[in-house]
């Protein structure tokens, strides 16, 4: 009978052992998880950053095109090179 209380402090001591390896690992799963939150929240964050910078560049883009459409206008405009009459260039 000696073999059995023996194998049964064996089993209490591996149950023992066992539980403290169930305690880090939950410590561990609680770290993970809140690692996990927090690249979730930084990403989030990043996306909507650069959503943001997308808008702002597909407005700058349209401010430069209506910039560049007003020089186009006046780059095909003539100027007069001459006074329409010459009374113009008199003073009054």
């Amino acid at each position: 009978m000696w073999w059995f209380f023996g194998s049964r402090k064996k089993e209490r001591e591996r149950a023992r052992v066992l539980e403290q390896k169930v305690y880090e690992l939950e410590k561990t799963l609680v770290l993970v998880k809140m690692t996990l939150q927090n690249l979730q929240s930084a990403l989030l964050a990043m996306s909507r950053t650069q959503d943001g910078i997308g808008r702002d560049i597909s407005s700058i883009g349209e401010v430069v095109e209506n910039i560049v459409g007003v020089f186009e206008v006046e780059a095909t405009t003539p100027f007069p090179l001459q006074p329409a009459s010459n009374d113009d260039d008199l003073p009054n």
